[in-house]
Parts: structure tokens; sequence; C-alpha cells
């Protein structure tokens, strides 16, 4: 099984043709998405292009699989040593609670259960295509995610410009990345052994 149902360079997805690359989704779809969703991945396709036209380097994936939930994310795009998390609600004026939660669940089990993850800055942007710019602050939710930051379809580039000259990040491998191992951390095992030092077996 695919870890992508689309996975290529920035430049190659900029250059490609969007009936290409939405051929390739579908050729992929294992469980033949209905013409809602289709509709769906051919505006993202759109928005990606316009708003990512600016980065040179990285990599994007579409409906990228989640290890231990199996979900799959809209989009991620690995750039300058950062993940960011794209979760779409095409057709959405408002940024609903439960996707703001949806998106940084996401990244909560990319940080816990996927290896390659465990150690890079996670991003999670909620974009609702229609909704209105919303003032927000950027800060760390926890050690290596931000807070989930909401967007609509005009300001995705800009915010990740932002994080970029914000947050200096090492490179790493896309593809290592991508085809990461599923590794909680801590296992259990250690999780525990945290959880009882300094106590007796009584305890």
């Amino acid at each position: 099984m695919k870890r992508a149902y689309y996975s290529s360079s920035i430049k190659e997805f900029l250059n490609k043709d969007k009936l290409t690359i939405f051929g390739e989704i579908t050729v992929n779809d294992q469980f033949a998405a209905d013409d809602l969703q289709k509709n769906t991945w051919k505006k993202e396709i759109d928005i990606l292009k316009r708003e990512l036209s600016s980065f040179g380097d990285g990599n994007l994936l579409f409906e990228y699989t989640i290890p231990r939930i199996g979900n799959r994310i809209d989009n991620v795009f690995l750039h300058n040593g950062i993940v960011f998390l794209l979760e779409f609600k095409v057709g959405e004026a408002t940024y609903p609670h439960y996707a703001i939660e949806q998106i940084t669940d996401y990244a909560l089990d990319l940080s816990c259960f996927h290896k390659e993850s465990h150690y890079k800055l996670l991003v999670p942007i909620l974009i609702c295509t229609r909704a209105p710019a919303k003032p927000q602050n950027i800060k760390l939710m926890k050690d290596n995610i931000l807070a989930p930051y909401c967007c609509n379809e005009f300001n995705i580039g800009i915010y990740i410009s932002e994080i970029v000259s914000l947050y200096k990040r090492e490179p790493f491998d896309y593809e290592s990345w991508i085809n990461s191992l599923y590794m909680p951390t801590p296992t259990i095992i250690e999780a525990a052994q945290a959880l009882y030092m300094g106590h007796n077996v009584e305890d």
C-alpha cells in the first residue's frame, strides 16, 4: 500500500499538468472516492499550485496515511526541515472546532507514533477556503508542534513563509520521512519505567 496517493518534489508538482496530478491521485485511491472528494482534490491542486509557487524546494504529498489511526491527512508539505500538515475544508466559511481538533490530532499522532517526526517541527494548518482571515499568534503547543493555525485559501503561502523565517531547522531526507516506521515514543516499557522510577514494588 502506498503511504500517499501522490508524492513529488514541489518543482515537479508546479510544472506538472493539473489533470496528470489528479489522475495519479485517483489511480492510487483504493476506495473509489465520490465526485465530491474528486472535486475537492481538483480544488486543492489549484490552490496549492498558486500558494506554493514561490517555494523552490520541498516535497508535497496528497492523502498521506498516518500511523496507528490509519486516517489520511489531505496534504503534507516537507520544506526547509519542517513538516507542514495541511487539512482542507473546501467551501467552508468558518473555522469549525472539530476541524481544529482534527488537524491537532494528526500532528500529535505523527509526533508520538511516526519515527521520523519525533524530533521534527510539525506545523498543523487548517484551511477553510471561504473563511475570513483570522488574527492569530504563532506559538508552540508542545516541544515540536506549533499551535494549529487557521488559513483561508489565499494566505497559506504567507504563513508558511513566516514559519520558515522564524524557525530554522536542519534539512532531512524526504523519502525517509515518507516511509517512516511506526514507532511509539516513549514505548510502553519506557513509559512504565519512567512512571515507577523511584518507587518500590508495593507502590
